[in-house]
Parts: structure tokens; C-alpha cells; sequence
């Protein structure tokens, strides 16, 4: 349900750049191409694209790194091929100035699945020029699976946890970890013996 909202607001995000006349041209910065969540959303957008039928959309391998996808669209603003970029950010903070930058160049700018800027709990825009954030508060999704750790280590003394996450260097994996933390320390039972980087590889 959660998915189909998004690409429904994503097919809305499209609608005033198809209603042109001339073709228009997307860029989507996925955080990873590889990634199956990356490949839903580009798969939505290409969907929302082609019911328009001026649309082309181009995907772009973030690589899972900050200064890849930082260059990548520091690139898409000098080509001028693109008239707009939807991105699935590595780095929620990192990559603001170069969106800026897309934006001051006339390129409308989207964010997917974090919002870009300081504050990871404001969906509203935090970078000048960026048209529209699809996208849900991390804390939200971290404090409902910490709760069901609590839920199943309530008859459990010691109850041993061990926190995987994706990378820490993210503030998005920092405030799931904050959240994680924040929820099951407040129950004496639970102990966590571990904090593992997953690193985004499956």
C-alpha cells in the first residue's frame, strides 16, 4: 500500500513537466540501480512516464556513495540533457548543494524515501528549488520495529539483541540506530550485545 501511494505521488510529481508540449527528459539517481527498493521506485516512474508519452527516463547508479552521486549530479547539470532529476539520496545532507545547484541550472528536482536536508522528520522541501518530497520519516519505521523486538523479548530475561543497520556514516541509519536505542533501553530486559553495518549488500 505504502509502495502504490508513493508511485502515485511520484505520477503526480511527473504531470506538469508531461503536460508540456516538447519531450521531456528525467534523470533518476538511485541510491543503488542494484537495489530492489531503487528498482520499485524506477519502475514507477517509468510507468508514471510512459502514461504521458513525452517522458524519457534515464537511471543513474548511485553506487551507495555520497560522492558518487554528488558528482553524478554535478555532471547531469553541466550535460544539460536533463530537465529534471528524481534522487533516492545517499547522503540526506551531503548532496543539498549540488541539488541547489540543479535547481538554480532550471532542472526541477525531486526527493524519494528521505527527505533531503538537516531534518530527516520534515517531508516539507528543505532545499531551495526542490519541487517535491516523497518520502516518510525514518524514526517512524525504526520505533515500529524496535516495539516488535520489545513485543517478542517480554517474556525473555535476559532478552539479547543485536542491531543491524545499514551504515552509520548515513544520518538516516543514524537516527534508526538513535531510535533503536532510545526504545529498547528503556526496557531493562533487553540487552544489546551488537551493532552490525550490513552496508546495503545483500
Amino acid at each position: 500500500m505504502k509502495t502504490t501511494l508513493k508511485l502515485a505521488a511520484l505520477a503526480a510529481t511527473l504531470a506538469p513537466f508531461a503536460a508540456q508540449a516538447q519531450d521531456i527528459n528525467i534523470a533518476y539517481l538511485a541510491s543503488s540501480s542494484q537495489n530492489g527498493f531503487n528498482q520499485a521506485i524506477y519502475e514507477g516512474i517509468q510507468k508514471a512516464a510512459a502514461a504521458h508519452g513525452n517522458v524519457d527516463v534515464e537511471i543513474f547508479d548511485g553506487e551507495f556513495s555520497a560522492p558518487v552521486q554528488f558528482t553524478q549530479v554535478e555532471d547531469l547539470v553541466a550535460g544539460g540533457r536533463f530537465d529534471a532529476m528524481i534522487v533516492t539520496p545517499n547522503d540526506t545532507v551531503g548532496i543539498a548543494t549540488a541539488l541547489e545547484d540543479a535547481s538554480a541550472a532550471g532542472i526541477k528536482v525531486a526527493a524519494t524515501l528521505f527527505p533531503i536536508g538537516p531534518d530527516l522528520n520534515n517531508m516539507e522541501p528543505q532545499v531551495e528549488g526542490l519541487v517535491t518530497t516523497v518520502a516518510s520519516d525514518p524514526s517512524i519505521g525504526a520505533e515500529r520495529q524496535a516495539n516488535e523486538v520489545v513485543a517478542f523479548c517480554e517474556d525473555k530475561d535476559p532478552c539479547k539483541v543485536v542491531i543491524l543497520i545499514g551504515q552509520l556514516i548515513y544520518p538516516f541509519d543514524n537516527l534508526r540506530y538513535e531510535t533503536f536505542q532510545k526504545v529498547l533501553g528503556e526496557h531493562p530486559n533487553i540487552e544489546i550485545v551488537a551493532t552490525g553495518e550490513g552496508n546495503y549488500s545483500p
